[in-house]
């Protein structure tokens, strides 16, 4: 076999084992995609499976503080109805409080100017021959009872009246034709209420 013939085979077989070489890679590059691909079916399952579980826990996450949010609310409901009510009380009490002062000075000072009234009606049923001075006192009595009415005082009931131990002061029993027993008879001294606060008990004769 001559030189040139050797040269020739030999190329020959250079050019087979190439292309075998290639095949080769050809084939393992396949067989790597597809083991690439195996791995990526296998684990899109698992990703999948983590991001549930990882939903779920933001979405068991989100329960529990709106749970705890609406318990919050509750509570500041609670505590803001309480607060309410303990001022509606407050706010009760002390009228009360107010009204009662206001009742206890107004007693007080009627107490002290009723016996300015006993004298100014002790005055108008004085006989006098001054018409003039009776009238000023007449004008006078009005006056005070008109402004004794404004502040809520009243006159207690005097004759013909069931004795009430409250309102009257019994310093006398009489007999009568004209009222039954127990029956107020005569008053000696008027008596006053703001009301039901007694401020000056009548005095009072009963009939037997």
């Amino acid at each position: 076999m001559s030189e040139e013939n050797k040269d020739i085979i030999n190329e020959k077989e250079d050019t087979c084992e190439c292309a075998s070489e290639q095949c080769g890679s050809a084939e393992c590059d396949e067989q790597q995609n597809s083991e690439s691909c195996e791995k990526q079916d296998s684990a899109q399952p698992m990703q999948e499976e983590k991001k549930k579980k990882k939903h779920e826990r933001e979405s068991d996450k989100i329960k529990e503080e709106t749970q705890k949010l609406k318990k919050e609310i509750e509570d500041s409901k609670e505590r803001l109805l309480r607060i309410a009510a303990e001022y509606d009380n407050y706010r009760k009490r002390t009228d009360r409080e107010k009204s009662s002062s206001v009742r206890l000075g107004t007693v007080g000072a009627v107490e002290k100017m009723l016996p300015v009234l006993d004298t100014l009606e002790l005055a108008a049923d004085a006989e006098t021959a001054d018409e003039q001075y009776k009238k000023g006192v007449e004008m006078t009595l009005t006056m005070f009872r008109d402004a004794l009415s404004d502040l809520g005082v009243e006159e207690i009931e005097g004759i013909g009246a069931e004795f009430n131990p409250t309102y009257h002061c019994a310093v006398a029993r009489v007999p009568s034709e004209e009222f039954d027993s127990g029956t107020v008879a005569s008053v000696m001294r008027k008596g006053y209420r703001l009301g039901e606060r007694v401020i000056r008990p009548s005095m009072v004769a009963v009939v037997e």
